[in-house]
């Protein structure tokens, strides 16, 4: 048996709608009896008609805590992947058009049937299908998975292991093809259930993918299979406005250009999210850069335009994250930091990273040219006065501080020139 666990494929946007079937799935398996099976207003009914509500309701339907959490972890991994490039709610309505579409079928397939089984439930057939869309989009992405038996353990030695999502669903779709076969004797059965779900899945993720409903990044199947994947004339129209026709950042002057590399890839998809005010994908994103950037720094404008789009949308914890991550690294700029504090600052809010960034530049005020040290104290002048309340009582009413003047773009190339070099905060 493998279990999946996670996936590293990008997560363009939480998975709301999968955590809320989750959390259905076991509501319902808790508070409506199974037995009598018969009267189970979940259940699926064969050889009586057709009962459109049951088409959905049956998806809802778990016989035992086993077969509950079975799917529902599958329901997790292939939920991230599928949710994460559609958005709640479009994959909500592929979850339920799945399952509405595979009801319909297996019901009527089974019209004029009497006795065993009685009927079928469970959210396997829609988990197989988001499994088949996740196979057409993003086949070369991993899936973390575990495999629960002792014995294997001992001679593999290898309880945690990683899988291209090409390979899991393959395996998985294979062997509900050898069970139909020596097992159920290509009769109604579960293992049916799983391949008409695979079916439908696939056959929709196709479909979306050539309408250009949903965006693969020239990672899709086809794209593997025609070894086309990744080029950078597939890239040419999602490139950063602002950046330049070649390289867009010297971190990749040694690669070739006929390639996208993953880093360089998670890079011009970060700068896209940013574009775009995308701040969870772009997180996403960061941590991908993370990942496959093997210690190279990101470019500085990035770095600034991602702590911008955090700031703005409040997402103050990150900030502190990126900020930390950045520190951390091997090389730190003047230049950076002081463009880092403003970003922070652009929000008129309080924020503790700020505090740390103004006092790292204080420790480094001798390193920094005079254009830096006046905007430092402009800085850190505005900061005392937040901390304050902001305003200063003077005679015959109150007066705001003195607001801010805007920096010029000679002055601020005035900063860059001179300020962005190497230098230490420790």
């Amino acid at each position: 048996m493998i279990i999946p666990l996670n996936t590293d494929a990008p997560v363009y946007h939480w998975p709301v709608v999968t955590v809320l079937v989750i959390v259905v799935n076991c509501v319902l398996h808790a508070v409506v009896p199974l037995e009598p099976l018969e009267e189970n207003p979940l259940l699926l009914e064969f050889g009586h008609g057709l009962h459109p509500h049951e088409w959905v309701a049956s998806a809802f339907l778990h016989f035992d805590v086993g077969h509950l959490i079975g799917n529902m972890i599958f329901l997790w991994v292939f939920g991230l992947v599928v949710e994460g490039k559609l958005g709640w709610w479009r994959f909500a309505s592929v979850y339920l058009g799945i399952a509405v579409v595979h009801g319909f079928v297996e019901q009527l397939l089974m019209l004029g049937h009497s006795g065993l089984p009685i009927g079928s439930g469970g959210a396997s057939g829609v988990v197989y299908g988001l499994m088949a869309m996740s196979f057409v989009w993003a086949p070369r992405n991993e899936v973390t998975c575990i495999i629960p038996i002792p014995f294997v353990w001992y001679f593999s030695r290898k309880f945690v292991f990683e899988v291209s999502i090409q390979w899991l669903c393959g395996f998985f779709v294979v062997m509900q093809i050898l069970y139909w076969w020596t097992v159920s004797d290509f009769g109604m059965s579960s293992e049916f259930a799983h391949l008409l779900g695979a079916a439908l899945g696939g056959g929709l993720a196709v479909f979306m993918l050539k309408k250009g409903w949903v965006d693969c990044e020239n990672w899709d199947i086809f794209a593997v299979t025609s070894k086309t994947h990744g080029t950078l004339a597939a890239y040419e129209p999602y490139r950063y406005r602002d950046a330049p026709t070649a390289d867009p950042t010297p971190e990749f002057a040694d690669e070739p250009d006929e390639a996208e590399s993953p880093a360089r890839k998670s890079l011009r998809r970060l700068r896209r999210r940013i574009e775009r005010g995308e701040s969870a994908a772009a997180l996403t994103e960061y941590e991908s850069w993370q990942r496959t950037a093997l210690g190279k720094r990101i470019p500085d404008e990035v770095l600034v335009d991602l702590v911008r789009l955090l700031v703005a949308d409040r997402l103050d914890e990150d900030v502190e994250w990126i900020v930390e991550d950045y520190f951390e690294g091997p090389r730190k700029s003047a230049v950076v930091v002081l463009r880092l504090a403003e970003a922070v600052a652009s929000s008129g809010r309080s924020h503790a990273v700020l505090d740390e960034l103004l006092d790292r530049l204080e420790r480094s005020r001798s390193k920094l040219p005079e254009a830096g040290v006046e905007r430092l104290d402009e800085l850190t002048g505005r900061r005392r006065s937040a901390r304050s309340g902001g305003r200063t009582r003077q005679k015959g009413g109150n007066a705001r501080t003195k607001p801010r003047e805007e920096t010029s773009s000679s002055e601020r190339r005035q900063i860059t020139v001179e300020a962005d070099e190497e230098w230490p905060f420790d």
